[in-house]
């Protein structure tokens, strides 16, 4: 391990806003090997708003799925394959409507939103 590279630790899921914070920024979230076990064992405390799934890092930084799909492939924890969209999945991705939500334009390249998976 180079200790002069951040890492990708585990997944990381934010506390709802009406739990009660104790000191400092890990104290609001919760962590685990992947997201699903975090809802699992804290479903009732978790929040549901866009942004508050992502990973806590070897700098114990929380931060989204899309910037931990950079760390982990600068880490190389992850290929290229897994950090980017490719042109075929980007034109699929393209193609669905969602419905009630404007839909996001993926371009080839760009990074993905990392799932803990991707790691283990």
């Amino acid at each position: 391990m180079d200790n002069t590279k951040e890492y990708i630790i585990c997944a990381a899921w934010k506390r709802n806003t009406q739990y009660p914070d104790m000191s400092g920024d890990l104290s609001k979230i919760e962590i685990g090997l992947r997201h699903g076990d975090i809802f699992v064992k804290f479903a009732e405390t978790l929040s549901l708003e866009d942004g508050a799934m992502g990973f806590l890092t070897s700098k114990g930084r929380f931060v989204s799925r899309i910037e931990a799909s950079q760390v982990a492939f600068e880490a190389g924890q992850i290929d290229e394959r897994t950090a980017k969209w490719s042109e075929q999945l980007a034109e699929q991705l393209n193609k669905i409507q969602y419905i009630g939500q404007k839909p996001t334009i993926v371009v080839a390249g760009d990074w993905k939103p990392l799932a803990s998976e991707d790691l283990y």
